[in-house]
């Protein structure tokens, strides 16, 4: 995978709604937010500068604020997205939201990354923190590791398991299902993994099974994905010690297909007022 462009490349960014070029954005080094990770998130895609699903990932942030008792001044954030919508350097990118333990605002556009269908995963143990179910925290260290972990082996991905119990729970940025005979699973939100926006929609619009899953189970898979929304839906070629699979992924060529629509659809009622639209968002 690669941007699509330059680290900087005209970006744009806000702080406490100021908009200004993603280089001149300045934050206060002792904000807790950044010395301890203490603060929330989240990335919302824009399609020809229109966000898909914004209602739902400021929900989830105000969710995730709620958990870790942080306050900010939700109805400003919810105008500052609007705005930087309005104002990226490309039609098609997706925009970061932080929310630090002081409160403070930050919005960063950010470039698309191009990833390619039969991506690698290996296996990489993992123990969630009970203190932050329920939380998309600054706090993504552990997930990046994991991925750094997964590139040392030469893949794509990690693919991280229960250290306890051996069961499948997601990658280090996205959700997982798999395929056996036709049928579509993924784990479930009981096992402490992230309440996935792009999960949560593809239950909506495709017949979806939650079910726990061992390295065991999977053997048996068929075809396996990984979603978010900045993926999307992409295609797994590998599970490293575990199961190949054929280029041919018909079940998750379909919902690809079924998400897409799901896109186009909701992206066309906000361009013609029905929907959610950068203003409204």
């Amino acid at each position: 995978m690669k941007p699509n462009s330059g680290p900087l490349s005209g970006r744009v960014g806000s702080v406490d709604g100021t908009v200004m070029p993603v280089e001149k954005v300045q934050v206060r080094a002792c904000d807790p937010g950044f010395t301890r990770g203490d603060g929330v998130f989240e990335a919302v895609r824009l399609y020809d500068r229109r966000p898909f699903a914004m209602r739902e990932h400021l929900a989830r942030l105000a969710l995730s604020a709620r958990n870790l008792q942080l306050e900010y001044d939700a109805d400003a954030l919810t105008r500052e997205c609007a705005a930087l919508c309005h104002r990226t350097s490309r039609s098609d990118c997706y925009v970061r939201i932080l929310v630090t333990r002081w409160g403070m605002r930050l919005l960063l556009e950010e470039p698309l990354v191009e990833y390619r269908d039969g991506v690698r995963l290996a296996l990489v143990p993992h123990t969630v923190t009970p203190l932050l179910v329920g939380v998309k925290s600054l706090s993504y260290a552990a997930n990046m590791q994991a991925k750094r972990v997964a590139s040392e082996q030469g893949v794509d991905d990690a693919l991280l398991i229960d250290a306890a119990t051996g069961e499948i729970l997601e990658a280090s940025l996205s959700s997982f299902a798999w395929v056996e005979k036709g049928k579509i699973y993924t784990p479930p939100l009981s096992l402490g993994i992230l309440d996935s926006i792009t999960r949560r929609l593809l239950l909506k619009v495709a017949d979806i099974v939650e079910a726990r899953c061992t390295t065991d189970d999977l053997k048996r898979a068929d075809e396996a994905c990984l979603v978010s929304t900045t993926r999307e839906v992409q295609s797994v070629g590998e599970i490293v010690g575990i199961r190949t699979f054929s280029r041919e992924s018909p079940t998750v060529a379909a919902l690809q297909g079924a998400y897409r629509a799901h896109v186009e659809t909701a992206v066309g009622d906000s361009m013609s007022g029905g929907g959610e639209t950068a203003d409204r968002a």
